[in-house]
């Protein structure tokens, strides 16, 4: 009986194997096939200064000051501080009285000595100076926003969606009274039904030249403005990727209540972006033409961008650690500070980067 039971299981093992041997051969992997774009390399590979392992709960580089790196994780309650070796120096306890079912997402800025929480949910900006000023919670007019940056002591840039559910609304809100200061609508998509979530994007900002950019996720458009909102620019990634619409489906939650949910997976063009004063770095998630398969897929590859123009400028790579691709990364004059699963690396970036 028990060889029956064995020969059972071996046979289950060999379907098994077979079955994803041949979805493994059929099935078409991501970036496998050209994507009809080429890259020019400035540098082979980014030289590492410093790394050091943290723990897997840090997942954004909320700030940097002039000694110290401050890390942010599941809770905006307790900031870890490293100093320049990347070693633990202190943490920064922030005593919040909110459920935590409330608190996330949220975003944590520190601009020492300023700090800036973000309550998504509960439409709230916390806000003062650490460790010694009582902070304020100031909550803002409209809706829930999406993604939200810190752009001065008294102002916030916040991302929601229009009520025609095909574009992204980028509104600048006074933090001290919550009051819109002005509103716009960018990346729209009128030829779609309802499809706000193709021209998702990511927000930053560079205080030393004003400038905000936007990068959407699923194409490649990216938009640069000023502190007003004016928009100086729109421009393209240089990947070929200028559709990707997301279609959505109806799905049934527990209780009966419906809720729009994406059918199917898209190509993520754009994973992440950081910025200095002078350009934009976008890491991408498409292969080049000019790229080995193996290549991509050992290495976090960047794309740089002019950002007075918009223009490409070059790319280059950063060595993955385990595997890991880049959760957060913080520009530094020329030290660039990234968190890549339980490890924190920092890099020099030269100038013609």
């Amino acid at each position: 009986m028990r060889k029956i039971v064995t020969y059972r299981i071996i046979a289950i093992v060999i379907i098994v194997a077979a079955l994803l041997g041949i979805l493994m051969t059929t099935t078409k992997m991501p970036n496998e096939e050209k994507n009809g774009f080429t890259r020019n390399f400035l540098t082979e590979e980014l030289s590492v200064m410093q790394h050091a392992l943290i723990d897997p709960s840090l997942n954004k580089i909320s700030g940097v000051s002039e000694k110290t790196i401050f890390l942010a994780g599941g809770t905006p309650n307790a900031i870890l501080m490293l100093n320049k070796n990347l070693l633990p120096s202190d943490t920064l306890i922030v005593n919040l009285n909110i459920p935590a079912d409330k608190i996330v997402p949220f975003s944590v800025t520190i601009d020492s000595p300023w700090l800036y929480i973000h309550i998504n949910n509960l439409r709230s900006i916390i806000h003062g100076k650490f460790p010694n000023q009582t902070l304020t919670k100031t909550e803002i007019e409209g809706s829930i926003f999406l993604k939200s940056i810190q752009i001065s002591p008294s102002s916030c840039i916040i991302k929601t969606v229009s009520t025609s559910m095909n574009s992204q609304i980028l509104r600048k809100v006074n933090i001290e009274t919550g009051e819109t200061i002005k509103e716009i609508e960018i990346g729209n998509n009128s030829g779609l039904s309802k499809d706000w979530l193709s021209s998702d994007g990511m927000l930053e900002y560079n205080k030393s030249n004003s400038k905000l950019i936007y990068v959407e996720y699923l194409r490649n458009k990216f938009y640069c403005l000023d502190s007003n909102l004016n928009v100086l620019y729109n421009s393209n990634t240089i990947d070929t990727v200028s559709v990707n619409e997301i279609k959505m489906t109806k799905e049934v939650e527990r209780g009966g209540k419906l809720k729009m949910v994406p059918s199917g997976a898209r190509k993520i063009v754009n994973k992440y972006c950081f910025l200095d004063n002078k350009n934009l770095y976008v890491i991408s998630g498409l292969r080049a033409d000019n790229e080995s398969l193996k290549k991509f897929n050992t290495n976090t590859v960047v794309d740089s961008y002019n950002i007075s123009n918009g223009k490409y400028r070059g790319s280059f790579y950063m060595k993955k650690y385990e595997n890991n691709g880049i959760q957060s990364a913080l520009l530094n004059n020329d030290t660039l500070i990234t968190l890549s699963g339980t490890n924190i690396i920092t890099y020099h970036l030269e100038n013609k980067l």
